[in-house]
């Protein structure tokens, strides 16, 4: 079993922090999970804090649960 940690850096190894979010839907504002008025207050605010919180979430994504099972990257 993986920490979050481990999940994130894996994350993190095969997609940059941008790429995450454009697939999460923050750019797009297409994710209402992520793409909340408290998430776009952090991004301007405390950067480090919106990565933090943003990774906790693509680590629950479904989208990247073939990435981190398999250290690998997938086509999305």
């Amino acid at each position: 079993m993986k920490s979050n940690s481990q999940k994130k850096a894996i994350l993190l190894k095969h997609y940059g922090f941008d790429e995450i979010c454009e697939i999460m839907g923050f750019d797009d504002e297409s994710n209402e999970t992520v793409c909340t008025p408290e998430m776009k207050m952090l991004e301007k605010t405390n950067p480090s804090l919106f990565e933090d919180r943003m990774m906790d979430e693509a680590i629950i994504n479904g989208n990247f649960e073939e990435v981190i099972e398999h250290d690998c990257r997938f086509p999305i």
